[in-house]
């Protein structure tokens, strides 16, 4: 091993990862913990569950990502009809 040797395997090293970093997309770049933190700020804690019917009374099924349950809540249009 010269001082040479370990000089070109270096620029090597970063010529590599300009290359790189150049032609990659951002959208396929990894995700970084900032990205992570600020996507699961982002979330919301219930979703709304498209495939299962209404609950009596007309009540929405959601989807509680803190509790993992299926919650119902008050149909806002029947609300606004008086029901």
């Amino acid at each position: 091993m010269s001082p040479a040797g370990i000089g070109n395997a270096a620029v090597g090293l970063l010529a590599g990862h300009a290359v790189k970093s150049i032609f990659t997309a951002p959208d396929n770049q990894p995700a970084t913990k900032g990205d992570i933190k600020a996507l699961l700020n982002r979330m919301e804690r219930y979703h709304k569950v498209g495939n299962l019917p209404l609950g009596i009374n007309g009540s929405l099924p959601y989807f509680d990502l803190d509790t993992k349950e299926i919650v119902y809540f008050k149909n806002p249009m029947l609300s606004k009809l008086g029901n």
